[in-house]
This record gives C-alpha cells, sequence and structure tokens, in this order.
C-alpha cells in the first residue's frame, strides 16, 4: 500500500511558495522515506513520531531510536539512529525545508531550475547513502504525477529568521539510508532492557558479597568429631605399707 500523501498537500505547496522547493520533491520524499504498513500507507517513524523525512538527530517532541538501512561502502547495513520526534506533520515539512535551507544544501539547491535539479543536488549534498536515491525519488515523481502540484516558481529561496517549525533540537542529514524509519521506536525496549541490565548487576554485587563473606567467616562444622584429653592418673605404691 502506498503513502496517501492527500494530507500533505497543502503544507508541500506553501513550502513551495516560500522557499521554491517544488511540492513533488517534498512529497515524493515522503513517499519514498516514510512507505510502510501503519494508517496512510506511513512507516513507523511518520505514523508514531511525525517524520516524514528520516530526519535524524531531536525535533520539537525529541528524538526516537530506530533501526534503519544504511549503504556504507557499498554494503547494505542495518543500524540503529536516533530519529527527530516532532509535534504535527507540518513541523516535519517544516524542518525539511529547514534542513535544505542550511549551507550544505543551500550552496547545491541556489542554481536548481528543475525538478530534476532539485533531486540530484539532494542526494549530491549526502541527503542519502543510497546512490540510486535520486532516480528513486524522480522515478516516484513520475509514476505518481506529482509534478502537478507544483506552485511553478522553483528559484531556490532558503528559509531565514530561525526554525520557524519550533524545533528545539538538532537535525543532521535528512535519511542517509535507503529505507529510513521502516523500524519501529525502541525507546521503550532500549529502557527496559537498561532496567534489566542495572537489576541483574545489582543482584551479582549482592552474591559475590555473601560469597566474600563466607570465606571470610567460615561456618564451624558441628558433625566432625570432638577431641578429648584423656587424664593420666598415676597410683602411687607404697612399699612397705
Amino acid at each position: 500500500m502506498g503513502v496517501n500523501i492527500k494530507p500533505f498537500i497543502k503544507d508541500a505547496q506553501e513550502v513551495n511558495r516560500k522557499t521554491g522547493i517544488p511540492a513533488s520533491i517534498i512529497l515524493g520524499q515522503i513517499m519514498l522515506e516514510s512507505g510502510g504498513r501503519y494508517p496512510g500507507g506511513l512507516s513507523g517513524l511518520a505514523y508514531q513520531n511525525k517524520n516524514l523525512f528520516g530526519i535524524k538527530g531531536s525535533g520539537n517532541a525529541g528524538s526516537a531510536g530506530m533501526a534503519t538501512t544504511e549503504v556504507v561502502g557499498g554494503k547494505v547495513i542495518r543500524v540503529n539512529a536516533g530519529f527527530a520526534k516532532y509535534k504535527s506533520y507540518y513541523d516535519s515539512i517544516m524542518a525539511h525545508a529547514e534542513l535544505l535551507s542550511k549551507p550544505r544544501y543551500a550552496s547545491r539547491l541556489k542554481n536548481a531550475k528543475t525538478v530534476n535539479d532539485y533531486a540530484k543536488q539532494i542526494k549530491a549534498a549526502g541527503y542519502a547513502t543510497d546512490p540510486n536515491y535520486a532516480n528513486k525519488l524522480l522515478g516516484i515523481i513520475q509514476s505518481n504525477n506529482l509534478s502537478q502540484y507544483d506552485t511553478g516558481d522553483l528559484k531556490f529561496k532558503p528559509l531565514k529568521g530561525g526554525v520557524s517549525s519550533g524545533n528545539s533540537g538538532t537535525v543532521e542529514a535528512g535519511g542517509e539510508s535507503t529505507a529510513t524509519g521502516s523500524g519501529e521506536d525502541k525507546s521503550y525496549l532500549s529502557t527496559l532492557t537498561f532496567g534489566l541490565f542495572r537489576y541483574s548487576f545489582i543482584i551479582g554485587l549482592v552474591i559475590i558479597g555473601v560469597i566474600f563473606f563466607l570465606k571470610a567467616f567460615p561456618a564451624v562444622d558441628r558433625s566432625a568429631p570432638v577431641k578429648t584429653t584423656k587424664k593420666v592418673v598415676r597410683k602411687v605404691v607404697t612399699k612397705g605399707a
């Protein structure tokens, strides 16, 4: 089941008008980054944490530990990473626009004129480790006719004047993987694991203490025979008595 993008079209077009980032790019990245089995065709990261773009770091609702797929040295590996959590999908969409407004991306997007330019330059700036990321994104845009939602003005205008989405934390390169956010929120599991480890450690210390005490103060073995000392009584015989 594909992602239902209808709830995000209006906000994507608003960002398009403000920044020049094509609505088709925004919607296409949502479909690429956030497809899953949750309502609306969303991934666990998108549905539970309102993160539509696989952005790592901390959002205005904190962060969540997730399993994700990365391409490192040409090899596909599974790793755990911290992903931003947002209070709303609008905050997530604005955080994405803010991320692309950072110098790392802005320096490449300033000369973008087409949807193709945006896709290729976002990948070139390091948004994803998947070498085919740009082609996948453009394929999604074309197959779903997402360009119909573009406002027409594609001249890049980076956001200025602070963080408009209320993001109180830090964000890193969005996605940087082939299927970010496809896992579940592991924060509860991590807390449980840490708790079990802590209690196991305490119990281990108690056991070691008991063993040390027993060795230092061994119990008396009552079953061993008690040695007694014989008192020898010498009988004195008086001669001539």
